[in-house]
C-alpha cells in the first residue's frame, strides 16, 4: 500500500496527474453552542483525504520556508518568529497620548468569512507577481480548483458541491493562501502611507511610522484623527473610511470598532 501511494503522490507532483478524485472534502457541521438555531452557531469543519493531504503539505512546507522574506513585517500570523507586541504598544501609546497637537485614533477590523471570500483568479495573479514559478503555482492552483464538497448530514454525505472561490480551513496550504491574499491589501495600504500624511502613526520621533497591523483575518488600521481622514487612496476609492467621530457597534459582531485619542486626553 505505501508504494501505491508514494507512486501516486510522486505523479501529481512530478507529472501533473489528475487528482481531483482524491480532492473531495467531507464537511462536517459542528453546533457552537448546545441548541443550533442559525447557520452562525455552526461551524463547518473540513474533512480532506489522505491523499490530498500529503500532496497538499509538500507545496505547504515550500511555502512556509519562503514566505518569510515575502510578507511584509506587518503580517504577524502564521510565519514563525513574528510577535504581536507592537499592537500593544500602540494601543497603549494612544490610550495614554495627553498632549500633542494632532491627535490618533486605531480602527479594528474584522473580515467577515475571511477563507470563504478568497478570490482564485486573484491568489492565481498574485503568486505569478510575487515570482513563483508557473509549474508550482500551477500546483498550487490545482488543489484549489478541482476540490469538490459533501456534506456529512447525519452520519450520511449528502450532495456534491462544486465551489469557484474560497480555501478550506483543513487544508495545510490554506494559512500562507491567506497571507498572500492579505498581502495584496498589505500593498494598497503602504501605497496610501506614501500618498497621504494622515495615514499612519508614529510614537517617538526616532520610531517608524505604523498605518497598520495585520493578524489573519484581524487588522488594526492607525491614522491621524480629522474629520476627513481617509485610509487608502481617495481617486481609486478603495479602504476610505471618513471619520466623523467614534463608531458604536450595535450588533453583537459588527466587524468595525474604533478607538480615539484625542491630544487632550
Amino acid at each position: 500500500m505505501s508504494s501505491i501511494v508514494t507512486d501516486t503522490v510522486l505523479s501529481i507532483l512530478n507529472h501533473g496527474a489528475d487528482f481531483s478524485g482524491f480532492n473531495t472534502t467531507i464537511i462536517t457541521l459542528i453546533p457552537k453552542v448546545r441548541t443550533p438555531s442559525t447557520l452562525r452557531d455552526i461551524r463547518p469543519i473540513s474533512l480532506c483525504t489522505t491523499i490530498y493531504k500529503i500532496v497538499s503539505k509538500i507545496p505547504a512546507n515550500r511555502l512556509k520556508h519562503v514566505l518569510n522574506p515575502l510578507i511584509y513585517p506587518n503580517q504577524s500570523a502564521f510565519l514563525k518568529g513574528r510577535l504581536i507586541l507592537m499592537a500593544q504598544e500602540l494601543s497603549h501609546s494612544i490610550k495614554g497620548r495627553k498632549i500633542g497637537k494632532t491627535n490618533w485614533m486605531a480602527v479594528k477590523l474584522d473580515m467577515a468569512k475571511a477563507f470563504d471570500r478568497v478570490e482564485w483568479p486573484f491568489l492565481n495573479k498574485i503568486m505569478l507577481k510575487l515570482g513563483f514559478p508557473a509549474k508550482f503555482t500551477s500546483l498550487v492552483m490545482n488543489c484549489l480548483t478541482t476540490v469538490t464538497f459533501k456534506f456529512n448530514i447525519n452520519g450520511q454525505a449528502l450532495d456534491n458541491v462544486v465551489p469557484t472561490w474560497g480555501i478550506r480551513q483543513g487544508d495545510p496550504m490554506s494559512p500562507y493562501f491567506f497571507l498572500l491574499c492579505s498581502e495584496g491589501l498589505s500593498m494598497l495600504l503602504r501605497q496610501a502611507e506614501l500618498i497621504e500624511n494622515a495615514v499612519g502613526i508614529k510614537i517617538a520621533r526616532t520610531a517608524p511610522r505604523i498605518s497598520y497591523l495585520l493578524f489573519a483575518d484581524d487588522s488594526i488600521l492607525f491614522c491621524r484623527m480629522t474629520p476627513l481622514s481617509s485610509l487608502g487612496p481617495p481617486e481609486a476609492g478603495q479602504f476610505k473610511l471618513n471619520v466623523v467621530g467614534a463608531v458604536l457597534a450595535k450588533e453583537e459582531k459588527t466587524g468595525v470598532g474604533a478607538l480615539v485619542r484625542s491630544s487632550v486626553g
